[in-house]
């Protein structure tokens, strides 16, 4: 059903929240909906915009499903493994724009993603897997 907003209460976000104005849709548009060939991640975008208003939530469901729904983490244009996904995005923000240079807040968003995901039964990842995957890790740990 349908929400105002999507983050409130303990009820799952459906295809409308994906689609009805909200923070989440706002910042989707602004940040990584457009179709563009290159995509500068912003770290700020990332701290503030993103992890600063999920922690203050406490990274609830609704929210994450919400963003997982647009695309937060990577794009993927096969209907039968996204038969939900929103025609807003197009494009993706977290795992494109991952390099080994990235913060902490982005490596943990794609660790959050990517566990919203798997609890949903979605393909999580691409087809670069192991570099990125080890690349990702290996972020996190020498971050420590």
């Amino acid at each position: 059903m349908s929400r105002a907003n999507p983050t409130e209460g303990d009820s799952r976000p459906d295809i409308a929240d994906s689609q009805a104005e909200n923070q989440w849709t706002q910042l989707a548009r602004k940040h990584w909906s457009k179709p563009l060939k290159t995509r500068k991640v912003k770290s700020d975008v990332i701290k503030k915009e993103i992890w600063d208003v999920l922690e203050n939530e406490g990274f609830q469901l609704p929210s994450l499903l919400v963003l997982e729904n647009l695309q937060l983490l990577e794009k993927s244009d096969n209907p039968s493994v996204y038969p939900r996904r929103s025609p807003l995005t197009s494009l993706s923000y977290l795992w494109p724009g991952f390099t080994d240079a990235c913060t902490n807040h982005h490596v943990l968003l794609i660790a959050i993603i990517a566990t919203v995901k798997n609890r949903e039964n979605l393909p999580v990842w691409g087809e670069s897997i192991p570099i990125r995957v080890a690349c990702l890790h290996l972020t996190y740990c020498r971050n420590l």
